[in-house]
């Protein structure tokens, strides 16, 4: 029997052991850190600057932060410890267009024209709707492109609601490294995109009312300078890499929007075909390489005893 006062009590002692990061606490530090970090360096003034570095500096401490606390319990902060990451996304994603300002003045659309002139001898984002006139193809591809938003949380959450923990982390890790690549690259190499550099195609010559909507969203909600890679289908292909063992056949859903998504991209005239080929292929590479990361991020950073998830 142990001595009295050297056995801790279970419940304290549970609680040091619930306490920790997860491994997308990680991944989302790195981002914020380094985001806070430019922003303090630059000397580049943008809209805002002072507040905008003061929130990623409080951002980066309060992820910090999150060591000291419990992960599992109660209920709800579990819940808000688990889903916290998937909802700043948008966030971060707002404050791109003034992020990749601290590097550079320009926007790099010219050079992936050129590209896309050598590689297919034309402007498929441009004339690609033009070749293939059909309403019926334009309104399923337009509504793929839109479906892209509620996809990111649909499918986490799924997993979530469904009690698989262990899925919903593996998706959740490989989701928010892939957009943390998509994010340093849009800062490093910011390019506008089709529908910003050439303008919108006029949508008497792109009817639908689905084509109509995914327009008006893009026109008002686009953060400059976030095309190459597209990140649309980076990141659902990471999401249906990475999520397939723990769908079963609901993953063909997913699938199906992934091939819409990637070619409405195009078709709608919003990315350039070769930011859709980087997507792709960026994608196919988070989709392999997230469930590892999980795995090693996790392995290090779970001790012997934690609460199962």
């Amino acid at each position: 029997m142990e001595a009295a006062g050297l056995m801790e009590p279970k419940p304290v002692a549970r609680a040091r052991r619930d306490r920790g990061y997860y491994p997308t606490d990680l991944v989302l530090l790195v981002y914020v850190f380094l985001a806070a970090a430019l922003l303090l360096v630059s000397p580049r003034e943008i809209p805002g600057k002072a507040l905008l570095t003061a929130g990623y500096v409080l951002g980066a401490i309060a992820i910090a932060a999150l060591r000291f606390f419990p992960r599992t319990r109660p209920a709800l902060w579990r819940g808000v410890r688990d889903l916290y990451p998937l909802a700043a996304l948008p966030i971060f994603y707002g404050t791109l267009c003034l992020l990749n300002r601290l590097v550079t003045v320009n926007y790099y659309d010219e050079i992936v024209v050129q590209w896309e002139q050598a590689i297919f001898g034309f402007q498929p984002s441009q004339e690609l709707w033009h070749r293939v006139p059909n309403v019926v193809l334009s309104e399923y591809l337009h509504l793929s492109y839109l479906c892209y938003l509620p996809l990111i949380p649909a499918v986490p959450v799924y997993l979530y609601l469904t009690r698989q923990y262990e899925g919903f982390r593996t998706l959740t890790t490989s989701v928010l490294t892939v957009f943390v690549f998509c994010y340093v690259a849009f800062i490093l190499f910011p390019v506008q995109g089709p529908f910003h550099h050439f303008g919108p195609i006029d949508p008497s010559l792109k009817p639908g009312i689905i084509a109509y909507a995914v327009d008006q969203v893009v026109k008002n909600n686009s953060s400059l300078g976030t095309a190459f890679p597209s990140s649309h289908v980076a990141v659902v292909v990471t999401i249906w890499m990475a999520s397939r063992p723990y769908l079963g056949r609901l993953s063909w859903i997913v699938l199906a929007a992934a091939v819409g998504i990637f070619g409405g991209t195009v078709y709608g005239g919003f990315h350039y075909a070769v930011d859709t080929l980087a997507g792709l292929f960026v994608g196919l590479l988070f989709g392999w390489l997230g469930p590892k990361l999980y795995t090693r991020l996790q392995s290090f950073l779970k001790s012997p005893g934690d609460d199962p998830a």
